[in-house]
This record gives structure tokens, C-alpha cells and sequence, in this order.
């Protein structure tokens, strides 16, 4: 039994990995986003505060870190999530991002997390062992380089994947526009 969820934990470990590769390919032929093209890693760091009364969790955090070709990035992820007869939803949260290259400082965008989904994945004895959350992120400002380029808003939807039982996290950009 325990066999059965460690290859569900193999193959999904596995996607992601691959689907990183593929975000590393896409960034060398020239393509460049604010996330879709780095693959992210860090740990679920807060699992956050439950309202009783709403049922809401609040302050979920993630730190991760992703290498690009010529920088380094470091994305806060903060998010409030529920549950109701759909399916857990998540229902607002915020996110900064700062970008560093070998000159130094770049900069940091930042802004709010509008929505998003979680997916649980349960072992045999019915405890999460993985949980996949798919964000939609808004950037709504910016310092540095990023300081005047907000003039139009940069929506990003963004993936993360939590293993439940070590807290390690990984995350990558689906699409911006």
C-alpha cells in the first residue's frame, strides 16, 4: 500500500521535473517571462490560520528560488484558501518577486493572488501526501526595473506542487499574458 503512493510521489516528481526541463529549453531559444520560464524550488513555510467561523485558512506561505540563465529569482507566495462542495478554492493571497543578476539588485514585482484551485492527492490511509495549487497571479507594482513598466497589468497563472510529508515545494508559470 505504502508502494502504491510512493509511485504516485515518483511520477508526479517526475512530471514536474519534466515539465522544468521544458521551461529551461523554452527560456535558452530566446522566450523569457516573468515565470513561466524559470523553474522555481523551495518549502511550504507557514501552513497558515484557520477562521473558524468562515473556515478559511489564511497566510499559507511558500518561499522559492529559481535559476534562470542570467539570474537568480526569489518568489514569496502567500495565499487564503477554503473548501466548499466544489473543491478547495483559494480566494485571494498576495506574491512578490525579486530578481537578481550578476550586476546585482534588478528588481521586484509584486502583487495579488486573484484566485486559484488546490488538488489533493491522498495516500492509502486517506492523508494528503501531495497538494497541487494553480494561482492566478496579478502584478499590480513594481521597484526597480519594474518601477515604471507597469502600464498595463501582467497576469501570470502559476503552479505549485507541495509533497505533504517534507513540506518541499516546486513551482512553475503556465502561461502570462
Amino acid at each position: 500500500m505504502i508502494y502504491k503512493s510512493l509511485i504516485k510521489t515518483i511520477i508526479i516528481s517526475g512530471l514536474t521535473i519534466g515539465l522544468c526541463v521544458g521551461a529551461v529549453a523554452q527560456k535558452k531559444s530566446g522566450v523569457s517571462n516573468l515565470t513561466s520560464s524559470t523553474c522555481y524550488q523551495g518549502s511550504e513555510t507557514f501552513l497558515g490560520n484557520r477562521d473558524d467561523l468562515s473556515g478559511l485558512m489564511y497566510g499559507n506561505s511558500f518561499v522559492l528560488r529559481g535559476e534562470g540563465e542570467w539570474d537568480s529569482r526569489y518568489l514569496t507566495i502567500s495565499i487564503n484558501h477554503g473548501t466548499s462542495f466544489h473543491g478547495q478554492f483559494v480566494s485571494g493571497g498576495s506574491w512578490s518577486l525579486a530578481i537578481i543578476d550578476a550586476n546585482g539588485y534588478v528588481g521586484t514585482i509584486y502583487g495579488i493572488v486573484t484566485d486559484g484551485e488546490i488538488q489533493s492527492t491522498t495516500n492509502l490511509n486517506g492523508i494528503d501526501s501531495v497538494r497541487i495549487a494553480s494561482l492566478r497571479l496579478l502584478a499590480t507594482g513594481g521597484e526597480g526595473v519594474f518601477a515604471e513598466s507597469q502600464k498595463k497589468p501582467v497576469v501570470s497563472e502559476f503552479e505549485l506542487t507541495t509533497n505533504t510529508n517534507t513540506l518541499e515545494t516546486t513551482g512553475r508559470g503556465l502561461n502570462e499574458y
